[in-house]
C-alpha cells in the first residue's frame, strides 16, 4: 500500500498469448479497460489504481498490471463474446506517503480538538491526535480470496452492448482506525495530557458490480453511455466529521481502562475505535459525445453518482454527485504534434480542474512534452482536497 517503504520492481505487463479456433487466452501480468467511457468507468474495477499520481492523462498508466487469466470465447458462427477473468490474488492500490505532496489531506487526521465532557469535576485540556499508518496484512492466497469478472459482449444494428459483472475485492481505498486514548497526569508541577493514537489502516472488503455499457457511431458523432450497480462498496467519513468522531468518546467500564504508575503521576488508556467506514450500494451512470473532426476529437460526458442507501453520514461523498467532462485531443504537423486537454466540473461541490498536455515525437521512440495541471475546489470534499496541487511538469519519454 505504501511502495516507497519497501525497494521494488514494477511490471506493468507481461503475459503469454494462446490462440486457439474458438479461444484467446492471455496468462501473466496484465491491464483491462471495461467500459465506453473516458476516463471515469463505472464498470472498470479490474485494475487497482496507482493514487501517487491521481490525475495523469492515460488511465492505463494509473492501473497497476494484476496476475490474470483472461480468455475471451467466440467464433464467427456466435454474435456474442464472451470474455472472463480470473486473479488468483488481490494486489493492493499504491498509495502516497503521508506528509507526500498527493497523500489526501482527507485521510490525515493529525491535530488537536476539543476533549467532550465526560462528567469529570475538572477542565480536560484538548485531545492531540498523532496518527499512525500501518500496513495491512494481505488477504491469503486462497481459491477463496480469489477475484472474478465476466463481460458479454454483442453488436446489434451497429450499436456494441456489453453486460459485465465483477466479484472480488474492491480496488477503491477505504480505511478503518484502531486507537488508544491515553492520559497522563504528572503531579509536580500539575500537568495532564491527552492523546489519541491513532492507527488509520486500509481495510479490504468484497463487492459485487453489475455493468452495462454501449457504444455507437453515426457519421463523425460516436454516443457512449455506461452504468454499473455496485453493492456493498464501504465509503469513508470526511476530515469534518473528526470533531463529531472526537464528541462521541465516552469513558468505559472502570474493568476497560488500563492503569499504570509511574513515579511522578499516572498514566491511564483505554481502547477507542469510532466507525469511519460506512457499507452502502451505489449506481454510477453516464453518456457522453464525441465529435471526430479530421485528425481532432472532441468530448462532452456526464457522470451521475448516487449512494442509493445513505443515511445521513457526514461521508466523504455527497448522497448525488455529477461530474462534467469536456476533453479535446488534436494532431498537428504530420501527427508528429499531440495535444491533449480536458475539463472536469463537479457543480456539487463547487470543483474544477483543467489539464492541458502537449507531445512532440522527435523520433519513433523519442518524445517531449509538458503538462499543466490546475484544480480548484472545497478542500473539505474528495476531489476539492487537492486544490492546492497545481502542477507544471515537463518530461521526455523513450519507448522500446
Amino acid at each position: 500500500f505504501y511502495p516507497s517503504k519497501d525497494r521494488y520492481v514494477e511490471i506493468a505487463e507481461a503475459y503469454l498469448s494462446f490462440y486457439l479456433s474458438e479461444v484467446d487466452l492471455r496468462v501473466g501480468i496484465q491491464k483491462f479497460a471495461w467500459g465506453t467511457l473516458d476516463q471515469y468507468n463505472p464498470t472498470d474495477n479490474l485494475n487497482p489504481w496507482d493514487l501517487r499520481h491521481p490525475f495523469v492523462t492515460d488511465p492505463l498508466r494509473r492501473k497497476i498490471g494484476v496476475p490474470a487469466v483472461r480468455a475471451l470465447f467466440g467464433s464467427a458462427f456466435s454474435s456474442v463474446l464472451v470474455e472472463t477473468i480470473w486473479m488468483p490474488f488481490y494486489v493492493p492500490y499504491r498509495m502516497p506517503d503521508p506528509g507526500d505532496r498527493w497523500y489526501p489531506p482527507l485521510f490525515d487526521a493529525m491535530g488537536s480538538y476539543p476533549t467532550p465532557d465526560l462528567g469529570l469535576p475538572i477542565d480536560l485540556p484538548p485531545l492531540n491526535i498523532v496518527q499512525f499508518n500501518p500496513e495491512p496484512d494481505l488477504p491469503p492466497r486462497t481459491f477463496e480470496n480469489s477475484d472474478f469478472g465476466i463481460r458479454l459482449s454483442r453488436t446489434i444494428g451497429g450499436t456494441d452492448i456489453s453486460v459485465s459483472y465483477f466479484y472480488g475485492f474492491d480496488r477503491a481505498p477505504v480505511f478503518g482506525v484502531a486507537g488508544t486514548i491515553v492520559a497522563d497526569l504528572q503531579l509536580l508541577p500539575p500537568n495532564l495530557d491527552l492523546t489519541y493514537l491513532l492507527d488509520l489502516q486500509p481495510q479490504l472488503h468484497r463487492i459485487q458490480v453489475f455493468g452495462l455499457d454501449m457504444a455507437m457511431s453515426r457519421g463523425v458523432f460516436t454516443f457512449r453511455a455506461e452504468g454499473a450497480f455496485i453493492k456493498d462498496r464501504y465509503v469513508n467519513v470526511g476530515l469534518d466529521a473528526i470533531p463529531q468522531i472526537v464528541g462521541d468518546i465516552e469513558l468505559p467500564p472502570l474493568s476497560d481502562i488500563d492503569i499504570s504508575v509511574h513515579p511522578n503521576g499516572l498514566t491511564l488508556s483505554f481502547p477507542f475505535s469510532p466507525q469511519i467506514a460506512f457499507r452502502k450500494n451505489l449506481l454510477s451512470i453516464g453518456g457522453g459525445v464525441d465529435y471526430q473532426w479530421g485528425t481532432h476529437l472532441l468530448t462532452f460526458q456526464l457522470l451521475g453518482n448516487s449512494i442509493l442507501n445513505y443515511g445521513g453520514e457526514p461521508l466523504l461523498y455527497e448522497e448525488f454527485e455529477l461530474l462534467v467532462i469536456l476533453g479535446a485531443n488534436a494532431r498537428f504537423l504530420d501527427d508528429t504534434l499531440l495535444v491533449e486537454g480536458g475539463v472536469l466540473l463537479n457543480p456539487m461541490v463547487d470543483f474544477w480542474m483543467v489539464s492541458i498536455e502537449p507531445n512532440y515525437l522527435i523520433t519513433d521512440a523519442w518524445t517531449v512534452g509538458m503538462r499543466l495541471l490546475l484544480l480548484e475546489g472545497d478542500p473539505q470534499t474528495y476531489l476539492g482536497m487537492y486544490s492546492r496541487n497545481d502542477e507544471i511538469s515537463f518530461f521526455v519519454r523513450y519507448a522500446f
